[in-house]
């Protein structure tokens, strides 16, 4: 089974890296952050800077291709 080449895999790339770190985010903060708020303010942030990595990333990709045809 293959998959055609696109060019959003280096979003689905950065995808994916994002959620292998999370959890690793996830037990980092737990140790060194006390108090649940607090934890969960850093998990927020780090969310909502992934999210625009990927938005980013895809918009960026999406111009670059109109561009390009």
């Amino acid at each position: 089974m293959t998959v055609a080449p696109s060019p959003f895999n280096a979003v689905k790339r950065d995808l994916g890296l994002i959620l292998l770190l999370l959890p690793l985010a996830w037990l980092v903060i737990h140790r060194l952050v006390s108090g649940a708020g607090a934890q969960a303010a850093w998990l927020a942030a780090f969310s909502l800077v992934a999210a625009v990595w990927v938005l980013v990333r895809a918009w960026w990709v999406r111009r670059r291709q109109r561009e390009g045809s």
